[in-house]
């Protein structure tokens, strides 16, 4: 039972990690882009939002999943 718990932890934060590494990597464009081209800052802040939406919904997923299990 405990080492089930174990690696389901692991598991989750080999999600996060991968999920937090994509939208960094996106925000990431997001800013070399602004910095290219200070016009479109726009671009920046609706992926940093919707990343930051994503990751709030990505965690709420993962937290329920393991609570109902």
């Amino acid at each position: 039972m405990h080492k089930l718990k174990l690696t389901n932890i692991i598991d989750i934060l080999i999600k996060v990690l991968i999920v937090t590494f994509i939208l960094l990597s996106i925000w990431f464009i997001g800013i070399k882009n602004t910095l290219s081209n200070p016009e479109s800052y726009d671009i920046r802040t609706l992926s940093s939002i919707s990343g930051m939406l994503l990751f709030l919904i990505i965690i709420k997923f993962v937290f329920k999943k393991n609570t109902n299990s």
